[in-house]
C-alpha cells in the first residue's frame, strides 16, 4: 500500500531523505503540478496513468510542491484515479510521488 502523509509530513520526509542521501541521492523532492500531470494519461482511468511504465501506482490522491500564495491551509494535490488536481487541506493524508532533479 502507498504511505499517505499529510503535506508537512511529506515535506519532512522528503528533507529527511534527500539529507540522508536514499538510494545514493541528495535532490530528491515533490513534483510540481505540471510535472506530475505529464504523467496522467487521458485514455487510462483508475488509476489514471499507463500502468505499462508506472505499474504500481496506486489510484489515490498524490501531494505536489505547489501552493497557491496567501493559502496557508492547502497545497494541490492530482488524484491519479481520474486525473484531476485539486487544492487540498495540508492536514489530509494523500500519497509521494518523489523526483530528483534532472542531471544530477
Amino acid at each position: 500500500a502507498a504511505r499517505r502523509l499529510s503535506a508537512m509530513q511529506a515535506q519532512d520526509l522528503v528533507a529527511r531523505l534527500a539529507r540522508e542521501g536514499w538510494q545514493g541521492r541528495h535532490d530528491w523532492r515533490l513534483p510540481t503540478r505540471a510535472e506530475l500531470r505529464t504523467l496522467v494519461d487521458g485514455h487510462c482511468v483508475d488509476p489514471a496513468i499507463d500502468g505499462r511504465v508506472f505499474p504500481a501506482t496506486p489510484p489515490l490522491w498524490f501531494w505536489t510542491s505547489d501552493v497557491e500564495p496567501g493559502d496557508d491551509y492547502d497545497a494541490w494535490a492530482l488524484d491519479f484515479r481520474s486525473g484531476d488536481e485539486v487544492l487540498d487541506d495540508r492536514n489530509l493524508p494523500n500519497a509521494l510521488r518523489l523526483v530528483r532533479t534532472r542531471g544530477r
